[in-house]
C-alpha cells in the first residue's frame, strides 16, 4: 500500500473442480505488504487449474483490481487402437498405436501380457494362438493415464497358391518348376500328386520333367490348426512335342458358336491355323464351302494377321492365302446365317488347310439353337489384356436358371470354372472374366458356358475365343521402295508426288495391324495399315528431322521404334 493510510487485502481463489472459492481479506497498514503462499492453504495444496480474483481497496477507492488464472501440467489422456480389426490369426501382423492428449512432452511404456517392450507411439508383433493384453501408459508432468486392448488370436488355416514356371510352351523333359505361396500355422505338410500319382517330394516346391502330353499336377497343405480345412488346388497344362523339321499343319481347327445376331440365327466359325513345325508355312491357302442351309454374312470375315479374306459368291467359298510363322496361329473369324435349320440340329462343316502339296481337314460339328450367343469384349478378335468381359444371350421361353463358365470344354473344377450363378436377363454381362495366366501363349483363349435348369436338364456348351497377345510386336525395317525412274527425276517429283516405301513387319501372334509413323518429337502421328509381312505403303512426310516408324499389333501393343534418318536428305538440293 501507500502512505495514505490503510487499505483493505482481498484475494479470493476458484478452482475448476468444483470446490468451493477459497478466500481472504485482512488489513494492511500504510506502506505495508504481504505475501501468501497459496499452496500452504489446505484447500489448495494440490495444483489444479482455477483462477484467482486480487482486490486492494481504500475507503471508497479501489486501488487494485486483478484477474490471474492458474494451469498446472496436464495429465495425459491416452488412447489405444489397433489395426486390422476383426478376427485375427497368427500369422497376421498386429499394429497397436497410442495417441494421448496432454502437455508435451509425453512419454509411452508398453507391456504385452505383463512384459515391457520397448516401443514409442506404436508397438507391432505377431501373436500366438490364445488371449493376450497390450497395455501403455502415458507420462507428463502432469501425471500419467494407462489403456489396455485385449485380443484373441486364432490359428490361421493354410491358405497357397500354385505358381508354375514356366509358364509358356513345354517340350519333354524340359524342367518345370512349381512353387508354393502363402500363409498356415505351422508346422505345414506339403503333398503332391502327378497325373494321380503321389510324389516323393514333402517340401513346398516341386520340380519335374515330363513327356509329351496332358498333365495335371495337385497339392494339398496340412497346418497346424485343428479342425481347419487343408489347402489344395491343381494346374493343368500341355507338354508339346518340339517343331518338326518342316511346317506342320495338323494342329488347325474350325470351330464354331453362337453368334450376337437378331434371334440368334447365325453361328461364328473361328478357325485356327497353327504351325506347330520348325519353319514357315509360306503361301498357306484356306478355304470353306458352307455347307447347304448357311449363306455367308457379307463383311463378317476377319484374319488375325491383317491379310484379306475373299468370299465367291457361286461357289459359296471363303478363302485366305498367307505365312504362317511356327507358334504364332492366324485365327480367321466369319458368320454364317442359319437359312434352313438342320432337322436335327446339327450342322457339320468342313474347312481344309493347303500347304506343300498335304491338305489338312478341319471338321466343326455344332448343335444349332437359336437365341444363345457368347460374344468376348463385343466381338473384338484380340487383346493385351487377360481380364475380359463376356455377353451372352439364351432362350427366355425355356425357364432356364442358372449359367456356368469355365476355361475347360469338361468344366473340371478350377479356379477357372464359375460355380452355377443366376441367370438375370437376357443378354446379360459377365465382367471381368480372367484367362488363366499359365495358358499356351501360341494359342487363343476360349470360354466355355452352358446353360441349365431346376431339371438337371443342360444346354450347351458354347464357346469363344479371342487371341491374348501381351508382346508388342518386333521392330519393323523400312526402306524406299525401289525407283521406276531416275533419281533426278525423283528428286523433281519428290514435293508433288506422294513416296512410295516398303515396311517389314513381324509379329509373333495376334498379327501387325498398322504402321505408326511419328516425327522425332512425337508429333504429327500418321497411322497406315499393314497387309502383310512386306507392305508397300505411300505416304509424303510433311515434316523435317527423323521419321519413327513402330508397328502396332491387332491387340494394342505398340513396338520399339526405328529412327529412319532425316528426310530433308530425300528433298531436292
Amino acid at each position: 500500500t501507500n502512505a495514505t493510510g490503510p487499505a483493505i487485502f482481498s484475494l479470493s481463489v476458484y478452482r475448476e473442480n468444483g470446490v468451493q472459492p477459497t478466500s481472504l481479506e485482512s488489513e494492511l497498514p500504510p506502506n505495508g505488504w504481504r505475501s501468501i503462499d497459496l499452496a500452504s492453504l489446505p484447500s489448495l495444496s494440490t495444483p489444479v487449474r482455477g483462477s484467482a480474483i486480487l482486490q486492494i481497496s481504500q475507503p471508497a477507492t479501489v486501488v487494485v483490481d486483478q484477474f490471474y488464472h492458474y494451469q498446472p501440467p496436464c495429465a495425459p489422456v491416452v488412447t489405444l487402437s489397433r489395426t486390422p480389426a476383426g478376427v485375427l490369426y497368427d500369422t497376421d501382423l498386429v499394429t497397436f498405436t497410442a495417441s494421448a492428449t496432454g502437455d508435451e512432452p509425453v512419454t509411452y511404456q508398453w507391456q504385452v501380457d505383463g512384459s515391457p517392450v520397448s516401443a514409442t507411439t506404436s508397438y507391432s508383433a505377431t501373436f500366438a494362438e490364445g488371449q493376450h493384453t497390450i497395455r501403455v501408459t502415458a507420462t507428463n508432468a502432469g501425471g500419467s493415464s494407462s489403456a489396455t486392448n485385449t485380443i484373441y488370436v486364432s490359428c490361421s488355416p493354410p491358405d497357397f497358391i500354385l505358381h508354375q514356371e514356366p509358364a509358356g510352351v513345354i517340350f519333354p523333359n524340359d524342367p518345370i518348376h512349381f512353387s508354393l505361396t502363402g500363409t498356415g500355422t505351422p508346422p505345414l505338410e506339403y503333398d503332391w500328386w502327378v497325373d494321380g500319382i503321389p510324389s516323393e517330394e514333402t517340401t513346398a516346391s516341386l520340380d519335374l520333367t515330363l513327356p509329351a502330353g496332358d498333365h495335371t499336377v495337385h497339392f494339398r497343405v496340412r497346418g497346424s490348426c485343428f479342425m481347419a480345412p487343408d489347402a489344395e488346388g491343381s494346374r493343368s497344362f500341355t507338354v508339346v512335342e518340339p517343331p518338326a523339321a518342316g511346317p506342320d499343319l495338323s494342329l488347325s481347327t474350325l470351330t464354331a458358336g453362337p453368334h450376337e445376331a437378331p434371334g440368334g440365327d447365325e453361328l461364328l466359325y473361328t478357325a485356327i491355323l497353327r504351325n506347330s513345325g520348325g519353319k514357315v508355312a509360306l503361301g498357306t491357302h484356306f478355304s470353306n464351302m458352307l455347307p447347304g442351309g448357311l449363306d455367308y454374312v457379307e463383311g463378317s470375315a476377319q484374319a488375325s494377321n491383317g491379310g484379306p479374306v475373299y468370299y465367291d459368291s457361286g461357289f459359296r467359298e471363303l478363302g485366305w492365302t498367307g505365312d504362317i510363322d511356327p507358334g504364332a496361329p492366324v485365327m480367321i473369324t466369319y458368320a454364317a446365317r442359319v437359312v434352313i435349320p438342320p432337322p436335327d440340329g446339327e450342322i457339320l462343316n468342313t474347312a481344309q488347310v493347303l500347304h506343300g502339296g498335304v491338305t489338312t481337314l478341319l471338321p466343326s460339328r455344332t448343335t444349332y439353337l437359336p437365341r444363345f450367343t457368347l460374344v468376348i469384349n463385343n466381338g473384338e478378335i484380340s487383346t493385351n489384356q487377360l481380364t475380359i468381359d463376356l455377353t451372352f444371350t439364351y432362350d427366355t421361353a425355356l425357364n432356364l436358371t442358372y449359367y456356368q463358365l469355365s476355361e475347360y470344354a469338361d468344366f473340371r473344377t478350377s479356379e477357372y470354372t464359375t460355380p452355377l450363378l443366376p441367370l438375370n436377363g437376357s443378354p446379360q454381362v459377365h465382367p471381368d472374366w480372367n484367362f488363366d495366366p499359365y495358358g499356351d501363349p501360341r494359342l487363343p483363349r476360349t470360354v466355355y458356358i452352358k446353360f441349365g435348369d431346376d431339371t438337371q436338364a443342360v444346354w450347351g456348351p458354347f464357346s469363344a475365343s479371342i487371341l491374348f497377345d501381351e508382346q508388342p510386336p518386333a521392330q519393323p525395317q523400312v526402306s524406299l521402295a525401289p525407283l521406276d525412274f531416275s533419281p533426278a527425276q525423283a528428286a523433281r517429283d519428290a514435293l508433288a508426288s506422294p513416296m512410295e516405301w516398303l515396311v517389314t513387319t513381324t509379329d509373333d501372334n495376334s498379327g501387325v495391324a498398322e504402321i505408326v509413323i511419328t516425327s522425332a518429337g512425337g508429333a504429327n502421328e500418321v497411322r497406315l495399315p499393314i497387309t502383310g509381312r512386306v507392305t508397300r505403303i505411300t505416304w509424303q512426310p510433311n515434316f523435317f528431322g527423323d521419321i519413327l516408324f513402330r508397328a502396332r499389333d491387332r491387340s494394342g501393343n505398340l513396338g520399339p521404334a526405328l529412327r529412319y534418318p532425316p528426310y530433308h536428305l530425300y528433298l531436292p538440293v
